[in-house]
């Protein structure tokens, strides 16, 4: 389960991250794009909540007004304060002990795992549908 090439935990990398932080033994680093609607006067409260309790790390961020009025036409309201819209790439740690087992094939490959071997059932080989 420790991946093909993984590192010792604890090892880093500046040049693949701000934070340094890669793939290792322990953990993987999967980089997340996230779409937000937030109340313009609670970003950095929503920017500081990705730190707590594990740190993962906001790498990129994009603001944009968010357009009320495009939003009622497809029935969302999202109240009666300014509301932005926030695009982020984060950074986050996936203990491999518990994720390893529940990610989809194309994940594992991106990390460099070989794909899983599924077994058919006995008797099934002749059999078309």
């Amino acid at each position: 389960m420790t991946g093909p090439t993984a590192p010792q935990a604890g090892a880093t990398d500046p040049s693949k991250s701000i934070t340094g932080r890669i793939s290792n033994q322990l953990y993987d680093v999967v980089l997340l794009d996230l779409e937000l609607i937030v109340a313009t006067d609670r970003i950095d409260d929503v920017l500081e909540a990705f730190s707590m309790p594990i740190k993962t790390a906001v790498l990129d961020m994009q603001i944009q007004p968010a357009d009320a009025y495009e939003a009622l036409g497809s029935g969302y309201f999202y109240g009666s304060g300014s509301m932005t819209r926030l695009v982020l790439t984060v950074e986050t740690l996936w203990l491999r002990e518990w994720t390893h087992s529940h990610l989809p094939d194309t994940v594992l490959s991106e990390l460099g795992f070989p794909p899983r071997v599924y077994e058919q059932p006995q008797g099934s080989e002749n059999e078309t549908y």
